[in-house]
């Protein structure tokens, strides 16, 4: 069990990281300075230097806070739900929501990295892509149990999860690039019918009743 000294260190470090994401939102991660991130923290210069030894690992650990964030939710929300139909509905969701909270970022984050906005996952740091692989695997899990349910063609579960992460990503770079006045619901409905629409199976077998 943490104490409360070490409670409060890790208090202050999340100020800290959302206090850069606000300043790389808003002044772009080659104009951001450390002293204004420390300025919308309200910590000193030389606090902010006992968490983070300059704005390059900001830039990263603000990158991996994200990626946390959206991985306790999908440990909640779609690795523990069963119905494999509702755990992928689950995903889009979350998946939508996450890069529409974290627009501005994924937005400066696009603009620094070159060819990002085709394929973003290599410019990501070593510790946020190994999060992505075992996330890739967990999805197909969710695909492989789909087809045993009868909801999901039969297809390779790994080309199937990476579909969806296709369209997802896609969309919501195009949104963080052009903007969009869509409500997030009619956004995340229409990804959801795109996709769905293509790996729902036709009818289930005789005698198997569909999860939903």
């Amino acid at each position: 069990m943490s104490t409360r000294k070490e409670r409060e260190r890790e208090a202050h470090r999340r100020d800290i990281l959302d206090a850069a994401e606000k300043v790389f939102i808003l002044r772009g991660f080659h104009k951001a300075t450390v002293e204004q991130i420390a300025q919308e923290a309200d910590f000193s210069v030389g606090t902010l230097y006992n968490f983070f030894k300059n704005k390059e690992e900001l830039y990263i650990e603000v990158l991996e806070k994200i990626t946390e964030e959206f991985r306790g939710d999908f440990e909640r929300n779609v690795k523990g739900e069963p119905d494999a139909v509702r755990a992928l509905e689950n995903l889009i969701v979350l998946r939508v929501m996450h890069w529409d909270s974290h627009r501005g970022f994924f937005r400066i984050f696009l603009e620094n990295a070159p060819g990002s906005q085709m394929d973003p996952v290599p410019a990501f740091p070593e510790r946020v892509r190994e999060m992505y692989r075992s996330y890739l695997v967990e999805v197909s899990k969710v695909f492989e149990r789909g087809m045993g349910q009868h909801v999901f063609r039969q297809a390779d579960p790994l080309y199937l999860t990476l579909c969806l992460e296709g369209i997802t990503n896609a969309s919501a770079a195009y949104w963080a690039q052009h903007g969009t006045n869509e409500p997030l619901e009619a956004r995340i409905e229409k990804v959801r019918d795109a996709f769905f629409r293509w790996i729902e199976a036709v009818s289930p077998p005789a005698g198997v009743q569909e999860s939903r």
